[in-house]
């Protein structure tokens, strides 16, 4: 069985915090800090062209900013990377994507948070 997907890039400045972290060790995630989330979206299609890139990359950004805000610097608060993955891909799912998507989230591009939908 062969499967097609699309897959898109894209990455935004923010601060976020771990009030409740529990390790002494990684006590700075109490308070805000900045990272680089880079965000990597893919998703299945069935024909060629089905998802235009460009378009669904739009889609994708605008609706960081419709969840986080537009400023340069999104305020995550206390969200985990996880959170944020399971945030877009509900909107996405809201949007009209009925199909298997995975959404990763990433802090600087280190280590990530992958969250799948699958039929």
């Amino acid at each position: 069985m062969i499967k097609q997907y699309i897959e898109i890039d894209t990455l935004f400045e923010a601060l976020h915090h771990w009030p409740d972290c529990p390790y002494e060790d990684v006590s700075f995630l109490k308070y805000p800090h900045r990272h680089l989330i880079y965000i990597k979206v893919k998703i299945l299609t069935t024909s060629d062209r089905q998802i235009e890139f460009f378009k669904f990359k739009m889609l994708v950004d605008d609706t960081i900013d419709k969840l986080y805000g537009n400023k340069r610097i999104k305020d995550l608060g206390s969200r985990s990377m996880e959170v944020i993955g399971r945030e877009l891909l509900s909107e996405l799912q809201k949007a009209g994507y009925n199909t298997p998507i995975q959404v990763s989230v990433s802090e600087d591009n280190q280590v990530r948070s992958i969250i799948e939908y699958e039929l």
